[in-house]
């Protein structure tokens, strides 16, 4: 991912770089989550993406979904027959480069 990016449609929380652009964590109260750098806000401050399923969408191609409540990256033939994730959460569509897709 490109760290130069400027992601677009944050909550106030990820545009303060204080939650995850994917998965929404909250930085300050999920004590220990790994995460990394993964562009700006159109502000101009820094947003970051938990290490693991959240990089995961934002580096392959494959992913297209990912769960809101567990993380987990889902490719479009596994949501097909899931419908939606095992743990009941809201399955999120991420576009080609990790953005939100709106409609």
């Amino acid at each position: 991912m490109n760290p130069a990016v400027v992601w677009p449609d944050l909550t106030p929380m990820q545009a303060d770089g204080l939650a995850c652009v994917i998965c929404r964590a909250n930085y300050l109260t999920a004590r220990g989550s790994a995460h990394r750098p993964v562009g700006y806000a159109p502000g101009g401050g820094q947003v970051f993406a938990c290490l693991g399923a959240c990089e995961q969408a934002l580096t392959d191609p494959w992913v297209e979904w990912v769960c809101d409540d567990c993380t987990t990256a889902y490719g479009w033939h596994d949501t097909e027959a899931l419908g939606t994730c095992p743990c009941g959460g809201y399955l999120r569509p991420i576009g080609p480069d990790g953005f939100e897709v709106t409609s």
